[in-house]
């Protein structure tokens, strides 16, 4: 139950992003891990990140631990079809913002 609610809480600051990019979509990350993720945390311009627990391994295999300098958000799904699925089969469990 707590982590249920921890997770609502974390799916609800995925929401905001969601929304954020349907008005402005330049300070939203997505893609491919190995070229959109990658090089815009190489070139340090990410400001927190959301990653599907399904995609966890591969995030930590693909970027160097020297360059994660923000803020790192896990997410699951509690529901069929809800923001933690949205982003898994949507937008391949990567989504994040940008600093500029």
């Amino acid at each position: 139950l707590i982590n249920n609610k921890l997770m609502e809480k974390k799916l609800l600051e995925l929401t905001d992003i969601f929304t954020e990019l349907e008005f402005d979509n330049n300070k939203i990350l997505y893609g491919m891990l190995e070229k959109d993720i990658k090089t815009n945390i190489e070139n340090y311009r990410v400001e927190k990140l959301f990653i599907h627990s399904e995609r966890m391994n591969d995030f930590k295999n693909c970027i160097n631990p020297e360059f994660v300098n923000f803020k790192i958000i896990e997410i699951n799904k509690l529901n069929n079809g809800d923001d933690g699925d949205k982003l898994l089969n949507d937008y391949g469990g990567f989504i994040g913002k940008l600093y500029y």
